[in-house]
């Protein structure tokens, strides 16, 4: 295969940076904004040079690092609805939550948190009409999130789980909130936490997406409601709201 026939190739003459419109051509980055094609370019930039580099700098990574970038695109992608491959089944809702810690449980203990899963709900109202993939995605990027963010340093902490009933414009909704007693996010981070591709962390390999995910999960298949509520120093609860008895959309 030549040069011309791989879609992963990127031509260009010795002085010439890649460009939104040329990456835009590309299959592999035809479906990202703008937006984000300009942020892909300027993470390539930032990662390999610093971020005093100039952009034709980019070039030559955008070109080698074309793997990294589909993986980046492909994590970008799971924000559709249509990338979820999820089945709706009826389960409860506090084994489930009991199975997700589960999972996180190693990760857990080498990062040192604790985590306590409160409930005060009698098996019969536990009863969860929903997406049980989609659950276990928002759950362990809030952990993950966590791990990252809450305790710096790896110092470890607590993280309180918790999931009760409520009623949203008359609906039954269950109400899920994952909290910690970390750090706590700045005045003017905290109405970009929800952004694709916003991180404080990029020197610590953090890719912005996490929170982004969780968004995307909450309102568009749980059909649900998810914010964020924080200070510096007083920790980070985040809380979410979605149907009892989700709708099957087939």
């Amino acid at each position: 295969m030549t040069d011309s026939d791989d879609p992963t190739h990127i031509s260009r003459s010795a002085d010439a940076a890649p460009s939104i419109e040329l990456l835009a051509h590309i299959p592999l980055f035809a479906t990202l904004p703008p937006a984000h094609l300009a942020e892909l370019l300027r993470l390539a930039s930032v990662q390999t040079y610093g971020p005093q580099a100039p952009l034709q700098q980019a070039a030559d990574l955008v070109q080698a690092s074309i793997v990294r970038a589909h993986a980046l695109v492909q994590q970008f992608k799971k924000l559709s609805v249509a990338e979820v491959a999820d089945t709706l089944e009826r389960l409860n809702i506090v084994e489930a939550l009991e199975a997700i810690v589960g999972l996180f449980a190693l990760t857990a203990r080498q990062a040192q948190l604790e985590i306590h899963l409160h409930h005060a709900l009698a098996r019969e109202q536990a009863e969860w009409v929903g997406y049980r993939g989609a659950l276990s995605q928002i759950v362990l990027n809030l952990l993950t999130n966590v791990q990252h963010y809450a305790y710096p340093g790896g110092a470890g902490g607590v993280v309180e789980i918790e999931v009760g009933q409520g009623a949203a414009t008359g609906e039954p909704v269950f109400v899920l909130e994952v909290r910690d007693v970390g750090v706590g996010i700045l005045p003017e981070v905290l109405p970009r936490v929800f952004d694709p591709f916003f991180t404080t962390d990029r020197p610590g390999g953090g890719t912005g997406l996490g929170l982004a995910i969780v968004h995307s999960l909450a309102t568009s298949v749980l059909g649900g409601s998810v914010r964020v509520a924080s200070a510096p120093g007083r920790g980070t609860p985040v809380h979410l709201e979605f149907p009892q008895r989700i709708l099957d959309k087939g």
